[in-house]
């Protein structure tokens, strides 16, 4: 199952990917616009960054001991 989606994902940014070199459409934007695939990279450093962050904000102040209730 797990393998599907991973392979579904990768098909999806691939053949975005290649419509994005295939169409002819001017980009009116910054420099960003002219690499392929950039909202795709960008959007995954995106989520990878609020994971890693919730989980060291987590571990820094927010998860308790298991026994935290019973000490207090």
């Amino acid at each position: 199952m797990m393998k599907r989606l991973v392979g579904a994902v990768g098909l999806l940014g691939f053949l975005t990917i290649v419509f994005d070199l295939s169409s002819h459409a001017t980009n009116h934007g910054g420099w960003w616009l002219r690499i392929p695939g950039f909202f795709i990279l960008f959007g995954l450093v995106g989520c990878l960054f609020l994971i890693i962050g919730a989980k060291a904000l987590g571990q820094a102040g927010l998860l308790k001991d298991e026994d935290y209730y019973d000490r207090h």
